[in-house]
């Protein structure tokens, strides 16, 4: 009798043990199912990246195109090394955002705004650096910030316009704003060139709610209110992740062959 039940017990204890072993073995087997399917999916988000990377270099190389003019004009004695670097160097850099704006819109995750215009140019200019003469990358520093300075401007017009438009300002609001957007002007903001389009969000413009705090304290109450509710509906924050496609007014044109010599 006793011998019986320990039979019954060993092998009772057997099957729990074998039960046991095959619960593992079926997770272990879902958990390799899960990461076979993890890494499928992976695969395919990069080999979409990778496609929509490749499109996205033709939309930048407008900004690399307008820089190499820049810099032919102003650093005319580059030697043939160097210009070869500099295409080098621009082109890498077409590709690097190319692949940053992709992994973006494909689901990655985002560091703040990206300016694509800003990582092609700073590239270029600190290829140019050290084989241009001090003169020539002088002039061609200069030409950089009076074209940062005039786009500036023209984002700072913009805006101001934008929210006169919607909000029917009096002069003496528009200076104030002007002034306000000037003394604490952020590079980021000249995002509002990329509303070359008249983009409409809920029968509305993009609202310029990245300047809030140089617009909302100078409106009056009514103001106030239509601008929360503009922000609400249709600020670019709501927007998510920004990144400029600002032509330069070069799309199409080709490296001149002073680059090739």
């Amino acid at each position: 009798m006793m011998g019986d039940r320990r039979g019954w017990v060993c092998r009772g204890l057997a099957c729990w043990v074998m039960a046991c072993a095959a619960a593992v073995a079926d997770a272990e087997d879902l958990q390799v199912v899960q990461q076979e399917q993890q890494q499928a999916a992976e695969k395919l988000r990069q080999q979409q990246i990778d496609q929509q990377a490749k499109h996205l270099q033709s939309l930048v190389m407008p900004t690399l195109q307008a820089e190499l003019e820049l810099v032919r004009k102003t650093c005319g004695s580059l030697p043939s090394e160097a210009r070869k670097k500099i295409v080098a160097a621009g082109n890498a850099a077409v590709q690097t955002v190319a692949r940053q704006v992709a992994e973006r819109q494909m689901g990655g995750q985002g560091g703040g705004a990206l300016d694509t215009k800003k990582v092609i140019r700073d590239a270029v200019a600190a290829v140019v650096k050290p084989h241009a003469t001090a003169e020539e990358f002088a002039a061609y520093d200069r030409e950089r910030a009076a074209r940062i300075a005039r786009r500036n401007r023209a984002a700072r017009l913009l805006i101001v316009n934008k929210v006169d438009g919607e909000l029917q300002l009096s002069q003496a609001q528009r200076e104030k704003i002007e002034a306000d957007l000037e003394s604490r002007w952020d590079a980021a903001w000249q995002r509002e060139l990329d509303d070359t389009g008249g983009m409409i969000i809920n029968n509305r413009p993009p609202a310029p709610d990245f300047a809030d705090k140089c617009i909302a304290p100078h409106l009056d109450e009514r103001q106030r209110a239509d601008w929360k509710t503009w922000c609400e509906q249709a600020g670019w924050s709501r927007m998510g992740q920004q990144t400029g496609w600002n032509f330069d007014g070069m799309l199409g044109m080709q490296p001149d062959p002073w680059w090739s010599r």
